[in-house]
Order: structure tokens, then sequence, then C-alpha cells
């Protein structure tokens, strides 16, 4: 987990890296297309945000939850790309690519939700001693 923590860090600071060389480089299309990034990733976050405050069934199921976000996360995709003129079928290329980054997630999130057990285990079964 430790290595898989260090590319995700590799890969975000390459992103950001990219993104600023690309904005300097670009016109003004790309300006309007961070804009738009920026609004429809708002929009997302305020979606799972009411999720997460109003939902019983959505606060209780991890496995719920993370397919929920992959499915919206999916879906501002798309809207993103296809408002930005992007083609259906590149979108749907783009949320193909996510589902191993949602996998590996979902793994990692398994290794520590188990993680977390155990340790409540063995801070309960030392309080009980």
């Amino acid at each position: 987990m430790k290595y898989l923590k260090k590319l995700l860090l590799v890969l975000c600071i390459g992103a950001i890296y990219n993104l600023y060389f690309t904005l300097i480089n670009s016109s003004l299309t790309s300006w309007v297309n961070i804009i738009l990034f920026i609004i429809f990733g708002y929009a997302e976050v305020f979606t799972l945000e009411l999720l997460f405050k109003y939902s019983i069934k959505f606060q209780k199921n991890v496995y719920i939850q993370l397919l929920t976000i992959f499915l919206v996360s999916s879906m501002v995709e798309i809207a993103y790309m296809l408002v930005t003129g992007l083609s259906f079928t590149i979108a749907i290329h783009f949320v193909l690519l996510g589902i191993p980054i949602t996998i590996i997630g979902l793994l990692y999130w398994k290794y520590y939700v188990d993680k977390i057990k155990k340790l409540l285990r063995d801070k309960k079964s030392s309080l009980s001693n």
C-alpha cells in the first residue's frame, strides 16, 4: 500500500504540472475548459455531499458509496466531455479507463477497513482484560 500511495502522489503532482504547463501555452479555450471542469467538479461534490448527508443506506454501506461515487463521477465526466466538444465514444473510453482505478480504490478501502477492524478488536480485547 505504501508504494501505491507514492505512485498516486507522483501521478497527482504530474497531473498538476501538466495542467500548469498546458494552461501557460494554450488559448482561451483551455481556460474556459478548466473553468467548466471546476464547475462540473463542484456539482459532483455537492451531489455526493447531499447523498452522504441525507441517505441512511448510503451512509452505512461502503460498497454502495464507492459504486455510487464511480457512477456519479462517470456521468459528470461524460457530461463534461460532451460540453467541451469531445465525442461520446471518447467519453466512454475515459470512463472505462476509470474502472481499474475504481477497483484499486475498492481494494485499498477494503484493506483500510480490515486494518481498522483489527485495531478495534485488539483495543476491545485489551479493555476487557
